[in-house]
């Protein structure tokens, strides 16, 4: 672990804008006024591009600045003992974190988020809210899913604000509205189950609600206004009431109606940008640089609204280039979102996010974008370690102001999260595609083993697909398992970044169930009754006692950063597999005591040559339906 450098600073030479910074982040560092330490001094300079320059002097360090930001992250710079000169072109560089998905982080660690990312220079965080909001007269907006008061936003804006950062609401004023429009109260404005009815004038009355919400708590008059995915839109309510319509309409149509509103408000909008590109071609896909945006519906795009490119996948620059270019013929300068991988993860997947991270970062510098943001999604349940994916924050901020030296990077990580970088990401390259793997299509490159943890233990539809793939894909998880609980062991618990102590516990428990699974399938296969009994009364009750341990170590880590809402998905998982594996238990002992001829879900594997069945992450997919 890197020591920190103690700073002081004179209030008297201390721009107040920044001292006011300076005393919150004393609450985590060793900053002090009039204090033991080098001395910061701060000097302000013009320039077009957010920059800094930090230099050391004896009892000195004059950090050279151009906005609150780029003081900020000078400032980190100076406690993790690094000098140098640094800038951006971006003038607006944020994270947006996903609270929908089942984790709402609590208002004090949001805090302690914020803290840390004004050390590396963000400018602004947008909270992901389809219905984690409290609006008044609607009980059933974010019932039972942790919602944000209006008193809480608040405080965050001010506590923000303080620290140089925007706060930003990101919503949905169309799809993505599933946990909402589940309650039979808001039928008069449902189209399908994920989407609002076009064209109800009921519908423009709540999102006026929506937008008033963030207008009133929230300082900030940009608004990011969702729109995204909305694959089923005019299919429903609205098909029945007008027929068949062409999807570009709709969507510019209900566009108009909600850029209005956010003009009534003072609010400037911007929106995910996929569904005007997936309009565009018949198999309705974002990323095809060929798709066809007719000239009068990109006319009717308002001047007002800025179209959002993301795109978490590509790992060559050339796309990144040429969807920016689609963007600008169309008459739109793009705000770009890449993304930190923690969606359908158990840990920060570093392997993808750096693969994707720098030729996106370094196509939005030659392309001279102004907005750069990197979302933090929570697909699947939201039960990422997410205080892992600060590593992959680190990185991001760093390419952005054009720091590639990783070394520096890691400085600045194990200095500011009192933490390791190197374990942080180990932890997640254990779940990246497994050694010998050969999968074909697309996702090839971004399949990751966290399945495995929610894999039925008698079905074993993913492990099937698996070692049919990989034979021996297994014993390599097991051995990386094992070489990093060693490493996890040498290093002192933390919790400044990702919670070592769970990770611990997480791989045991997978390592255990792998090891359960590969002696099962063999004792069966060869008709041993011996090996058969040792899976039932050891490597079963080993894997079922380390799925327990997970649970309680989950139930922890949840707690200490997030509302209770949405624990009890992953609770429910949980003891799933641990009701699974004693059933597998009952099942074995009923085969060897005679009371049943087979195990019929091992006798209905796919064997090897036979048609590759699909591989699907989600937790919906490992039952013998689909489910949940």
């Amino acid at each position: 672990m890197k020591s920190l450098q103690k700073l002081s600073w004179i209030p008297a030479e201390t721009p107040q804008e920044i001292a006011e910074f300076l005393r919150i982040e004393a609450a985590d560092y060793p900053i002090c006024e009039m204090g033991e330490g080098k001395c910061l001094r701060f000097v302000r300079e013009e320039g077009e591009n957010a920059c800094l320059r930090v230099e050391t002097a004896g009892d000195e360090i004059v950090i050279h600045y151009s906005t609150l930001s780029a003081a900020a992250r000078g400032v980190g710079a100076a406690l993790s003992g690094l000098d140098g000169a640094e800038e951006t072109p971006f003038r607006s560089l944020g994270l947006m974190l996903d609270v929908s998905r089942g984790m709402v982080m609590t208002v004090p660690h949001l805090k302690f988020w914020m803290r840390r990312l004004a050390l590396c220079g963000c400018t602004f965080l947008m909270l992901y809210c389809e219905d984690t909001y409290q609006l008044e007269g609607e009980p059933m907006f974010g019932y039972m899913r942790g919602a944000y008061t209006a008193e809480e936003l608040r405080e965050l804006d001010a506590y923000s604000r303080s620290l140089g950062i925007e706060l930003c609401g990101c919503i949905q004023t169309l799809g993505h509205l599933l946990q909402m429009l589940k309650w039979p109260v808001y039928h008069d404005i449902t189209d399908t189950q994920n989407c609002l009815l076009v064209d109800e004038e009921k519908t423009y009355g709540f999102i006026d609600k929506m937008i008033r919400f963030w207008s009133e708590n929230l300082q900030s008059r940009k608004i990011h206004i969702g729109m995204d995915e909305t694959h089923d839109l005019g299919l429903g309510q609205h098909l029945t009431r007008h027929g068949y319509e062409n999807g570009f309409d709709m969507i510019n149509r209900h566009l108009a109606r909600v850029n209005e509103i956010c003009g009534k408000y003072g609010l400037s909008p911007m929106m995910w940008g996929d569904m005007y590109f997936r309009y565009g071609n018949d198999k309705r896909l974002y990323y095809d640089l060929e798709t066809h945006i007719p000239k009068e519906v990109a006319e009717k795009i308002p001047e007002e609204v800025r179209l959002v490119y993301w795109d978490y996948y590509h790992r060559d620059e050339e796309t990144y280039l040429g969807m920016i270019e689609r963007h600008r013929e169309i008459g739109k300068e793009p705000v770009m979102a890449s993304g930190i991988w923690t969606w359908g993860q158990v840990w920060y997947n570093h392997d993808q996010t750096e693969r994707s991270l720098i030729p996106c970062i370094s196509a939005c510098r030659k392309a001279k974008l102004d907005t750069l943001f990197f979302t933090l999604w929570g697909d699947d349940g939201g039960y990422c370690n997410y205080d892992s994916a600060l590593a992959g924050l680190f990185i991001a901020l760093d390419l952005a102001y054009g720091c590639t030296d990783v070394e520096r990077t890691k400085l600045r990580f194990d200095a500011l999260c009192q933490s390791d970088y190197e374990t942080h990401t180990q932890v997640g390259d254990v779940f990246v595609r497994p050694k010998g793997m050969d999968f074909q299509g697309s996702w090839a490159d971004f399949i990751n083993l966290n399945a495995l943890l929610w894999d039925d233990p008698l079905i074993g539809h993913n492990y099937n697909d698996f070692i049919r793939k990989a034979p021996e894909f297994d014993l390599d998880l097991i051995q990386r398992c094992e070489k990093t609980q060693a490493r996890l062991a040498e290093v002192k618990t933390q919790t400044g970044a990702g919670d070592f102590s769970y990770a611990e516990v997480l791989l045991d428990a997978v390592a255990k169930k792998m090891r359960f699974r590969r002696a099962f399938e063999e004792a069966y296969d060869a008709k041993d009754r011996v090996k058969m009994r040792k899976v039932q009364e050891v490597l079963l009750p080993d894997a079922v006692s380390a799925m327990e341990r997970l649970s309680d170590a989950f139930r922890t880590q949840w707690l200490r950063t997030a509302k209770p809402f949405g624990l009890e998905i992953i609770q429910v998982r949980h003891a799933g597999q641990i009701a699974r594996l004693k059933e597998t238990m009952l099942r074995i002992g009923e085969f060897l005591d005679g009371k049943a001829d087979t195990i019929p879900e091992l006798d209905g594997r796919l064997k090897p040559g036979d048609p590759q069945n699909q591989f699907f992450a989600g937790y919906r997919g490992i039952f013998s339906m689909f489910y949940i």
